[in-house]
């Protein structure tokens, strides 16, 4: 009969306690590495050969996310874009005019309004998600609002970029 080792028991829970421990300081130090605001930058057709500029945020504090789109943001894309389409397609101050605008600046105001409301509102009303995350032994947990359908992917943070590898998505930290 084998006698009971209680060396090896204490060993034992020891190591345990100190996984246990390493794991929580490494998940504690990768969770202030994610708090703040991050970029998603990616391009839309917005006419054929012309693409706007979109970037969405995922703010991070302490348990919480949101998805959200910046108006002040969008609203420099969209301007730009315009810019771009007018060119493009040689549109001059004579066809706005034509088409019933007052000139340049009444037709990007009034598509801007308008754009500004389908995009950014539309966006942060129905698709900016929020919802608590968590990073567990390594695993970024995010369950979205109103659901109890938890999401997890692997990450990686590196040199001010976060790569929510599961989804291929690479976001700049900006604040």
């Amino acid at each position: 009969m084998k006698k009971f080792d209680v060396k090896r028991l204490i060993g034992t829970i020891v190591g345990v306690v100190l996984v246990v421990a390493v794991l929580a300081i490494v998940d504690g130090n990768a969770e202030k590495k994610l708090l703040g605001t991050w970029a998603y930058t990616y391009d839309v057709e917005y006419e054929e050969g012309v693409d706007v500029e979109l970037t969405e945020f995922l703010e991070f504090t302490e348990g919480e996310y949101r998805w959200y789109m910046d108006r002040e943001t969008t609203k420099t894309a969209l301007l730009k874009t315009y810019d771009e389409y007018f060119e493009e397609y040689e549109v001059t101050e004579e066809d706005v005019i034509a088409a019933g605008y007052k000139s340049f600046e009444d037709c990007k105001t009034q598509w801007l309004e308008e754009d500004l409301e389908y995009i950014v509102d539309d966006y942060n009303e129905e698709e900016g998600g929020k919802g608590t995350w968590q990073i567990n032994r390594g695993e970024f947990t995010f369950i979205e609002e109103g659901t109890s359908a938890e999401f997890i992917t692997d990450y990686k943070i590196e040199d001010g970029k976060l790569y929510l590898q599961t989804d291929g998505l690479v976001l700049t930290k900006v604040k």
